[in-house]
C-alpha cells in the first residue's frame, strides 16, 4: 500500500508535537512480514517503507514488533522499535493511507 508517513521518536526519545508538525512526510510503499528472529526464534511483525515495490531502498529503518495502535479516516498509527548502532529503541509511525501514487 503507497502511503505517507512520519517518524514520532528519534534515538528512542519523542519528538515535540512542533517538530512533528514541521517534519515533511516520507513516502513509500507499506509492507508489514511476519519474521522469525531473537536466539529462541519468536514470532513478530516487521513493518517497511520502501520506495517503490521494485526498488526495495528503505525510506525508513524497519519497525520490529510493530503493532497497530489505533486507525482512522486514512489515518493510523504504528508502533514497536528500530535497531540504531545494535540498540534497541522505541519508534512509532503515523501513517496516511490516501497517498497518491508517485509515477
Amino acid at each position: 500500500m503507497y502511503v505517507s508517513v512520519k517518524a514520532l521518536h528519534e534515538g528512542g526519545i519523542p519528538l515535540a508535537r512542533r517538530d512533528i508538525e514541521e517534519s515533511g512526510w516520507l513516502q513509500g510503499e507499506l509492507t508489514l512480514t511476519q519474521e522469525l528472529a531473537g536466539r529462541k526464534k519468536r514470532s513478530y511483525c516487521v513493518a517497511r517503507v520502501h520506495q517503490t515495490e521494485r526498488e526495495c531502498r528503505a525510506v525508513l529503518p524497519p519497525l520490529h514488533d510493530a503493532q497497530l495502535i489505533w486507525i482512522g479516516s486514512n489515518t493510523l498509527m504504528l508502533t514497536g522499535f528500530e535497531v540504531i548502532n545494535l540498540r534497541e529503541v522505541v519508534q512509532s509511525w503515523l501513517v496516511k493511507t490516501d497517498s497518491p501514487r508517485r509515477p
